[in-house]
């Protein structure tokens, strides 16, 4: 029966609804046989793309009698799809019907033995899935239905394809279920070669986009500056007023500032995504468990307070000078760090704290017990210090341990300063930098910054550095270390002394070499009567410089980092009105035994603890705490201590002899830095515009306003002292200060922050001008040939000095 598609309509639709009556009856009493064959076939009839249905051939035999009223099936053969409705059958069978089944495959025509029904059990299966999993439905099928051979060692596969129980080749097979050829055979070349799984070729790759990486560097680098590692728990705490929103809105407002468009900045939910899965250890608290930045809570309280946005935009422009200027200081810290591992022979950092008391008493357990909580321990006091220069690991960690029978006052930090540079001298640096807390009571006070003067004094460094982080940021690598030992305690019993600084020493990288300290040297008695008289208002600067200025040595102060040096008219303050002698030996503290419980340990140890403590360990606890009752005891005065081991040791770290400068770097130099001519037309042009010596500058009608001069100060160890010339008066110049070096960049010195930024500026007299009328290279530095001019000149100098 032929007929068009509109014409046959209804009997179409007649022969659909046999095609889904194949059903298993509900009793099983009857079985159904029924074979349906159908040949179609789409004709383009016009620019609408009509299709035109053409039915060749269809069969239906039966053996039993029919059910009436045959609904659409909710289940097939054995073998077939299965739909919950017949609204999920529609779109399975549009595409069933768009599969060329007329068009002869094979030999075989093995087109005629599937169905419109066939079609959609393949469909079914493999239109949801994606790429990979469609590959590996294909291989799970050539693995079901396909052999190996092999043929001179070449493996062949032998293939039986069947869709719903009809065998079919395998152009069929790609037409039934939508695939390419190409496809075919990639899954039969991974069934060749025994594969079972199909993964994706991305699989296991890190694929990582610009703004992601742009972002996480951003969030990274802020961390670093401003969070601060938790010396208990391993995680990194930022400030608890900070929010992650208000920190996405500022990493979004510098983006933007740089230039960069908004698809290049990652959206807000994702920057928390990234948060979560990249920085899993940074946390902000809801309450801080250590000191808290005073500054941060006022500023927080004050903007809680705010009734209107010119309040609160003024809380926020004052909390972001805040954090930039914990930001840069923390930042100073690390720069040396890093300066110290590259030019050890330059600069060595040290950095000095304790650690929290109440985690380092002995018999320690891991695991508490009210029986023993509150029998009586060994309290032991652990300093940590670790060395940063050119060593495995780039740092050096050292542990002085005392159980608080000596005061915990400078002479302790002055201790622990003398022995780590005694054991290093030979890895020390000409500089030193020593990075500390904001205790007064230990380091922050005149004898730490009087000892520090004496390092200078007596040849042991040419500068030393003291740097203090702002109060409730001073959380560092060192507290970092703490972390580590308190994490380790967590997991390990230390019953006694010994087992105590074995578990400490190993729980660090690199290891923490122990030290027990018995006696500390009374210090601060012996540099007394030397110091100048009291120090005052030392307590609130951050940073603290000591350097030699004719053969005494000077010290130097200021706020933040960004600030001029302290105090600008001299050189600096001199700490001692006399040097002490180092070669005068101090006297022991005395100890103090009264926090040591030595009696209730040795109550409580060999009774009390019961089965908690090994059995060995009572004879190891009974001859230490013999020796700890003999501390008691003053020993005699000690013939040496490690400051004469100090003395002169900067004369050996001098330089050794400057290797040649590169063949042709003068040259290039020569051309790089060049410096514009002055053109002269007759006697135009020609003016005092090079340079004048001391002799030649009586006259100072040739120095002009906006000229750089070049000048000579009584203080000789900052030279060159180069400025521009703002003012000129009779026979003074107002000069605006520049900062710089011989062969470093120059860039004008201005003092105060913020709005308060103002030129550091000086009057000096005509007659100490040396050279003016230069100009900096493109570069900000200094042209060769005026280098060479001022070193000739303050040469000459020196001599008639």
């Amino acid at each position: 029966m032929e007929a068009s598609f509109l014409e046959e309509e209804e009997e179409i639709l007649n022969v659909s609804n046999i095609e889904a009556s194949f059903l298993l009856d509900e009793t099983d009493s009857f079985e159904r046989e029924s074979s349906v064959t159908l040949e179609a076939s789409f004709i383009d009839c016009d620019e609408n793309m009509e299709a035109s249905f053409v039915v060749n051939q269809a069969t239906v035999s039966a053996s039993t009698p029919k059910k009436q009223n045959v609904q659409q099936p909710t289940s097939y053969l054995v073998n077939g799809p299965s739909s919950s409705n017949t609204e999920s059958i529609r779109p399975l069978a549009e595409k069933a019907s768009s599969v060329n089944i007329a068009t002869p495959c094979c030999a075989n025509e093995c087109n005629k033995r599937l169905s419109l029904v066939d079609m959609e059990f393949c469909l079914e299966k493999i239109q949801d899935l994606n790429n990979v999993e469609q590959k590996q439905l294909i291989l799970d099928i050539l693995h079901d239905s396909s052999t190996i051979t092999w043929d001179r060692n070449t493996p062949k596969a032998t293939t039986n394809l069947v869709i719903c129980g009809k065998k079919v080749c395998q152009s069929m097979f790609c037409r039934s279920y939508r695939i390419s050829g190409s496809k075919f055979y990639a899954c039969r070349k991974l069934y060749l070669e025994g594969v079972r799984s199909v993964v994706h070729g991305n699989n296991g790759k890190f694929v990582q986009t610009e703004k992601t990486a742009l972002a996480q560097a951003w969030l990274t680098d802020y961390i670093e500056r401003i969070g601060e590692s938790m010396p208990h728990i391993k995680e990194i705490h930022l400030p608890i007023w900070m929010t992650k929103t208000l920190l996405y809105k500022r990493m979004k407002e510098e983006f933007v500032s740089r230039g960069y468009s908004s698809r290049k900045i990652i959206t807000k939910g994702y920057f928390f995504e990234m948060w979560r899965t990249k920085f899993r250890d940074v946390k902000i608290p809801k309450a801080s468990e250590f000191t808290v930045c005073g500054m941060c809570q006022s500023i927080k309280s004050l903007q809680e307070k705010a009734s209107n946005r010119f309040d609160r935009a003024e809380c926020e422009r004052l909390r972001e000078v805040h954090i930039n200027h914990v930001k840069t200081e923390r930042e100073q810290y690390h720069l040396a760090r890093r300066r110290a591992v590259q030019e050890p022979s330059e600069l060595t950092v040290m950095i000095i704290d304790g650690m929290d008391q109440s985690k380092t008493d002995i018999p320690h357990f891991s695991q508490k017990d009210k029986d023993t909580k509150h029998l009586a321990k060994l309290h032991v006091h652990l300093t940590g210090v670790l060395l940063h220069t050119k060593v495995p690991n780039d740092k050096l960690a050292y542990g002085y341990t005392d159980v608080k029978h000596i005061p915990h006052d400078p002479n302790l930090t002055i201790h622990c300063i003398m022995h780590t540079l005694e054991k290093n001298v030979e890895k020390l640096g000409k500089d030193l930098f020593i990075q500390l807390d904001n205790c007064w009571r230990e380091n922050k006070n005149k004898y730490v910054i009087s000892i520090c003067s004496l390092l200078v004094q007596y040849n042991v460094f040419r500068q030393v550095t003291l740097h203090f982080l702002p109060v409730g940021h001073t959380h560092e690598d060192i507290d970092q270390m703490f972390s580590c030992v308190a994490k380790v305690l967590r997991r390990q019993n230390a019953y006694t002394y010994t087992e105590f600084c074995k578990v400490v020493a190993a729980s660090y990288t690199p290891p923490i070499q122990m030290e027990e300290v018995t006696y500390v040297l009374n210090v601060k008695e012996w540099m007394s009567p030397h110091l100048a008289g009291a120090f005052g208002q030392h307590s609130k600067p951050l940073w603290f410089q000591f350097l030699k200025s004719e053969e005494k040595c000077l010290m130097r102060y200021k706020m933040w980092h960004n600030d001029p040096w302290e105090p600008r008219e001299a050189g600096g303050l001199e700490c001692f009105k006399s040097t002490p002698d180092v070669s005068v030996i101090p006297e022991w503290v005395v100890p103090c035994m009264d926090r040591t419980d030595i009696p209730f340990l040795m109550r409580d140890i060999p009774h009390k603890y019961g089965g908690r403590l090994p059995y060995n360990s009572y004879q190891n606890w009974k001859e230490y705490l013999e020796s700890v009752k003999r501390l008691g005891t003053v020993p005699p005065t000690p013939t040496e201590w490690s400051f004469m081991h100090l003395v002169n040791t900067l004369d050996t770290r001098e330089d050794t002899a400057e290797a040649p400068e590169l063949e042709g770097l003068p040259g290039i130099r020569e051309r790089i830095e060049i410096t514009c001519p002055v053109i002269t037309i007759g006697c135009q042009g020609k003016s005092a515009s090079v340079s004048g010596t001391i002799e030649e500058v009586s006259d100072s009608s040739s120095v002009r306003i906006g000229m750089l001069a070049a000048v000579n100060l009584d203080d000789s160890t900052a030279r060159p002292y180069i400025g521009e010339i703002v003012n000129t008066q009779d026979n003074d110049v107002d000069i605006h200060w520049f900062r710089g070096s011989y062969s470093g960049e120059w860039r004008p010195w201005n003092c105060g922050s913020g709005r308060n930024v103002m030129p550091y500026t000086s009057k000096v007299v005509t007659e100490s001008l040396i050279l003016w009328g230069f100009h900096l290279t493109p570069g900000k530095k200094l042209p060769q040939k005026i280098v060479n001019n001022l070193k000739d000149e303050y040469a000459k100098i020196d001599e008639h000095m």
